[in-house]
């Protein structure tokens, strides 16, 4: 009983060193299971784990997490979240852009006159529009010139909605192609309707008055939405802060980070809504950082691999969240990773 190379002694050895390695990350090539386990890993983008209930006061963020975890979860992926959370969604944006809220940023003295100078533009469009209808349908028994003039009227009233609309977003982006196009609308009903009434000097002389006064309605329509002086505050302050985190030097950076080495990851929400999230990663590529204790990756910690982990997850995350059943191309599963903490996410091999 006592000799240690007893098959019985053996045994309970290799139970203790079972137990004993029992939580060793199993390695998965050394069996050939790299391929299997690569599919288990696509079965979600990101995962959130609920760590303890809610305690705070701000309706918004408790609405965030009863969307998440309803139904008493205790974790959610983009699965769970598709089709589904955009009614949360929905319900926050909502009621951050209520009235109370709208009127502290907005003038609404400048909205209220901004509702009479839409009204004007609808006159304006009628009253260039319908005459020569009339006459037409009156003088000609056509159909196809009925209809032309018809459409050629809905055209000019689609041009000059995109037109004031495309001035009114503010959207640089796609500005100058939406305004092209918008005139090629406006443009072409133009000469639809100087054909018909050519003949009319005084109609010409009233339609290209009429033209040149909804031009410049919608132009001021652009620029009549005025800020409150708390809104002016609080553009200045966003602004401000924007300009900051772009032309913030490498030293001043370095200072901030060893007064508080979580800097970085503090800041780093704001530059997404912000959109200058690349940038503010890239000032960092060369700065000495611990990566924040939730994160983890097999390759080793650098910034521009948690970028990357980060665009990539938030990426998968606002496609799930904005998702509705009418979208559900956005519901489809790809790459993923496993979770610890609060969640995680793909893209980078770690998790958060």
């Amino acid at each position: 009983q006592n000799n240690p190379n007893s098959k019985k002694i053996k045994y309970y050895e290799n139970m203790l060193d079972i137990y004993k390695n029992i939580d060793t990350p199993i390695d998965y090539e050394k069996y050939g299971l790299k391929s299997s386990v690569k599919n288990n890993n696509k079965k979600y983008k990101f995962s959130i784990k609920k760590l303890k209930d809610y305690d705070g006061s701000n309706i918004n963020e408790q609405w965030l997490m009863d969307g998440l975890f309803e139904y008493k979860r205790s974790e959610v992926t983009d699965k769970t979240l598709s089709n589904d959370f955009y009614k949360t969604t929905k319900r926050i944006l909502d009621n951050n852009n209520n009235s109370g809220n709208k009127w502290r940023i907005f003038d609404k003295h400048s909205s209220q006159i901004k509702i009479i100078l839409y009204f004007f533009l609808i006159v304006i469009f009628c009253l260039i529009t319908i005459n020569p209808i009339i006459q037409i349908i009156s003088f000609n028994s056509n159909a196809e010139t009925i209809l032309g003039t018809i459409f050629s009227a809905v055209l000019l009233g689609f041009g000059f909605l995109a037109f004031t609309y495309i001035l009114e977003s503010e959207k640089s982006v796609g500005l100058i192609i939406g305004i092209f196009f918008s005139w090629i609308f406006i443009i072409g009903s133009s000469i639809v309707f100087f054909q018909i009434i050519q003949h009319d000097i005084i109609l010409i002389l009233c339609y290209v008055i009429s033209l040149i006064s909804m031009i410049l309605i919608s132009i001021i329509i652009r620029y009549m939405k005025k800020r409150t002086k708390y809104g002016n505050q609080m553009l200045g302050k966003i602004l401000g802060f924007k300009s900051f985190l772009e032309t913030v030097e490498k030293e001043k950076i370095e200072s901030m980070v060893m007064e508080n080495p979580t800097y970085f990851y503090d800041i780093l929400p704001y530059t997404y809504v912000l959109g200058i999230s690349d940038k503010w990663i890239n000032k960092f590529e060369t700065t000495t950082m611990q990566p924040p204790s939730w994160y983890d990756s097999p390759n080793g910690f650098s910034v521009s691999s948690f970028g990357k982990f980060i665009d990539s997850t938030i990426s998968s995350v606002q496609s799930s969240m904005s998702s509705s059943s009418s979208d559900s191309s956005s519901s489809s599963s790809s790459s993923g990773g496993g979770s610890s903490g609060g969640g995680s996410g793909g893209g980078g091999g770690g998790s958060w």
